[in-house]
């Protein structure tokens, strides 16, 4: 028995191993012979701790990407951004929270379909019709991006930035998109809000003196000449100020602004540049024209006052013929006319 204990021990340890028994222990008296079966049982002791250690790092392993797993898909659900995943067809495989939201249909009704029945995308500026960018993305494999398209779910529409990405296999080839949207309605009104006000008088509603001097280095181009510029002062506002208070001084001066509203088509450039400055940039507009216009003013302030004060202003005008003159140059002889 003393020589068959060790071999039948080892075989069955062995078995256990096979079995998948990682915690059956080998005899310490067995692993420091010297012989055989010492050489036998160290080399299936030392089989067992790797296995072991093997199957601990797969489930190690496992479990570290599931946490993973649960944490993207956690991210994907609650990111405020509007998330779709398709395959290579274009069929919708997983539509995030925020999406749902956004869009406003259920994600049932979604999964499953293309969303061209639901969704469709018109140009921001041209309101022509769009390729979807899930699309463009199966077609070029490669990233597509937009910065301003209105997404149209039947009679809503709100303007989005959006983008989609090619999901590639190892072999590159297309397994699906992931597209990404968000609500840029909100934030593009705020943002055309504060250009309107970075370039616009608050009081009166007319383009500022930022607008008037960034517009004057660009506008002297050929196709705009003859170019004239109308420079009016309105008469008596300190006056007014001081006598009525700036109540009174500052309805004269939106009185005034209507007129002026009034008198030009949509291609000239109205612009208070100053306290009682104005100035009128006419594309294509000849001295006489310009004459005309002033003229026509004069007779519409004739009737325009406020309470007893009645609304007059200066003029001068001057026109640029050629291209190598200087909008400097209008502006002094339009200023100067405005004296003589």
């Amino acid at each position: 028995n003393s020589i068959t204990d060790p071999l039948k021990f080892t075989s069955h340890y062995a078995e256990k191993i096979a079995e998948g028994d990682y915690l059956i222990e080998m005899p310490l008296s067995y692993l420091d012979r010297r012989d055989e079966v010492g050489v036998m049982s160290s080399a299936l002791f030392q089989m067992k701790k790797a296995i072991a250690s093997s199957i601990m790092e797969k489930e190690l392993s496992n479990e570290q990407l599931l946490s993973e797993k649960e944490f993207l898909n956690t991210v994907l659900i609650t990111i405020g951004d509007g998330i779709i995943v398709t395959d290579e067809e274009q069929k919708i495989q997983m539509v995030n929270m925020a999406a749902v939201q956004m869009i406003g249909i259920d994600d049932k009704q979604l999964i499953g379909t293309t969303g061209d029945q639901f969704v469709t995308f018109v140009d921001y500026k041209t309101q022509e019709k769009l390729k979807s960018l899930i699309s463009l993305a199966i077609e070029s494999k490669k990233i597509v991006e937009r910065q301003e398209s209105y997404m149209t779910i039947g009679a809503r529409k709100m303007l989005v930035e959006d983008s989609a990405s090619p999901i590639l296999d190892r072999q590159k080839n297309l397994t699906g998109i992931v597209y990404v949207f968000r609500n840029i309605t909100d934030s593009m009104k705020r943002k055309q809000e504060i250009e309107f006000l970075s370039y616009h008088d608050q009081l009166t509603g007319l383009f500022n003196r930022r607008y008037f001097e960034e517009i004057s280095t660009a506008i002297l181009e050929e196709k705009n000449l003859p170019l004239s510029l109308i420079i009016g002062d309105l008469n008596a506002l300190k006056l007014t100020n001081d006598a009525f208070g700036h109540l009174k001084g500052d309805q004269m001066i939106t009185a005034f602004s209507d007129v002026l509203k009034s008198s030009f088509s949509p291609k000239a450039i109205v612009a208070r540049i100053g306290g009682d400055e104005f100035a009128i940039i006419l594309p294509n507009t000849s001295p006489e024209q310009a004459d005309l216009l002033i003229m026509d003013i004069r007779l519409k302030l004739k009737g325009t006052s406020v309470g007893q004060v009645p609304v007059t202003a200066a003029f001068g005008h001057a026109t640029v013929s050629e291209i190598s003159d200087s909008f400097s140059n209008i502006f002094r002889l339009a200023d100067e006319a405005m004296y003589n």
